[in-house]
């Protein structure tokens, strides 16, 4: 009879000719031999196979899976679930590494006491710093639970999970999501009250994905800046804050509040569409109505330290936020986090309609210049250089009302056409910066902004909103977020001041 290996390591491949044997080194190099390696080729177009085969031949544990079409990552480490023998799985991305000694740590662990999961720290690897590898994590929980609690400890691939715990529990990967299935699984492995057991020692090291304006520069600097990223986002937080939960409840408070922190911060926010930013809006809108009427024992948005922490993200109260359409929420949030403030009505020596004309002659000069180019670092931001020009040196000096407005439209319609182009298009993290650098918004503001809005949005006040710091100080008070001690120290500031205010006054 065969014996059955003590760990089952799933590795999904798709395209990763030229990274899959490093993975595949690190993992059949570990100081633990009872294990399998059951590789998915994902309907990858390149050699993947042929390495992977390559591989076999020097390693009897590795087996292929070929899959002729790619039915993502969620759906490869299904197809590898349901012939993984193992007592154990991890999940490893072939383009990442195991680290040392990774899988010897982890079997010592579990032999404790029998642990359902077993979590340890990890490292990141940096490809544009020559591979330099350090230690990213250092989770400080008391207990395995807490330690996947914490905001950056949602991942697969630090944790190794009993094979008969996730039978037993039906816990496979949703393949309707292209994003965040990782975390939908864990956070659905934690509703079923696993014993969970941890490691200090980093067992994996993650590599950090390359800088997109290095590699293709027609894909989007933010690798989740669309709304299929925020739709899988809500539809995670749908699945497991849509009913009420009993347990752990502050834990689970916590980790609703980075969710969404994340998927405001670094998916839609990062959106350039303006079409889908606003349909992401709305998806956020209603999913967080949904889950605050279904959960309202954990997630209530009146308490102190959760109200607070909504208006960090988001600028505004969770009851505004509820009632606003898209364009108002653009133009409230703008207000907020534009990038500088920017003298919109300068004073030239230029006659009228001069700094209008010439204007002018700049936009049709751009769009001939830079609409044939290839896209390429230098020309990328020379590009946005002279747009710095044509937006400082020459619109804002201009005086007549009604050319100013139409000067901003010519130049609207002149950054619709050209974000259609290699240089222009809003594709690489340098220029999505670069537009807030010009105008001193982000893209999609710009084009959800009527031109009164964007003119009314730099003659508020610079410092926005008047914040009332004694009351937001009595707020934390109020919710227990100020010790003793500060508050004793407060007290006395406040009677020094006092005394010797009074003490002027009587001289």
């Amino acid at each position: 009879m065969e014996k059955v290996p003590w760990l089952s390591v799933i590795i999904p491949a798709y395209n990763l000719e030229d990274k899959i044997g490093e993975c595949l080194t690190s993992v059949i190099n570990q100081d633990f031999e009872e294990m399998e390696l059951i590789v998915v080729d994902n309907g990858s177009q390149d050699h993947t196979s042929e390495v992977i085969r390559e591989y076999q031949k020097r390693d009897h544990r590795i087996i292929l899976e070929r899959l002729e079409k790619n039915i993502a990552p969620s759906g490869a480490r299904n197809h590898a679930l349901k012939k993984a023998r193992g007592i154990y799985v991890h999940f490893c991305d072939g383009d990442d590494l195991a680290a040392e000694h990774a899988y010897q740590t982890l079997y010592e662990t579990t032999v404790k006491n029998e642990a359902d999961v077993v979590t340890g720290n990890y490292m990141r690897r940096y490809p544009n710093q020559n591979n330099t590898i350090r230690p990213y994590t250092h989770y400080i929980g008391r207990t395995g639970l807490e330690r996947c609690f914490e905001a950056n400890n949602l991942a697969l691939w630090n944790k190794i999970y009993k094979k008969k715990f996730l039978d037993e529990n039906g816990l496979v990967f949703d393949s309707s999501m292209r994003y965040q299935e990782d975390i939908l699984f864990h956070c659905q492995m934690l509703q079923c009250s696993p014993n969970i057991d941890y490691t200090d020692e980093n067992v994996y090291i993650y590599t950090e994905p390359v800088g997109v304006e290095d590699t293709d520069p027609e894909v989007v600097g933010a690798r989740y800046a669309c709304s299929r990223c925020v739709k899988d986002g809500m539809k995670l937080q749908q699945k497991i804050f849509g009913q009420p939960l009993t347990e752990n409840l502050m834990l689970w408070q916590r980790m609703f509040c980075h969710m969404f922190a994340w998927n405001f911060e670094c998916s839609w926010k990062k959106i350039v569409d303006a079409k889908e930013s606003e349909e992401a809006f709305y998806e956020m809108q209603k999913t967080l109505i949904s889950i605050a009427q279904n959960n309202k024992n954990v997630l209530d948005w009146s308490e102190n330290w959760m109200a607070n922490e909504f208006i960090r993200i988001t600028t505004v109260r969770f009851p505004v936020f509820c009632l606003m359409n898209y364009e108002q929420f653009m133009f409230i949030y703008t207000t907020q986090t534009k990038a500088c403030h920017i003298e919109l009505f300068k004073t030239g020596r230029l006659k009228v309609g001069t700094f209008y004309s010439v204007m002018l002659e700049k936009l049709e000069a751009l769009k001939e210049n830079y609409s044939s180019l290839p896209y390429d670092k230098f020309t990328q931001e020379k590009y946005w250089h002279e747009w710095n020009d044509i937006f400082h040196m020459y619109w804002c000096y201009i005086e007549d009302d009604g050319l100013k407005e139409k000067g901003w439209n010519q130049m609207m319609d002149t950054r619709r056409i050209m974000k259609k182009t290699a240089v222009g298009a809003i594709a690489t993290e340098y220029s999505y910066y670069a537009v807030r650098w010009v105008f001193g918004v982000d893209d999609v503001a710009l084009a959800v902004l009527s031109y009164q809005e964007y003119v009314m949005l730099f003659q508020l006040p610079e410092n926005g909103y008047h914040i009332d710091i004694i009351q937001e100080f009595l707020r934390e008070v109020d919710a227990g977020h100020v010790s003793v001690r500060r508050i004793i120290r407060a007290f006395g500031l406040w009677a020094r001041y006092k005394l010797t205010h009074r003490r002027h006054n009587k001289k």
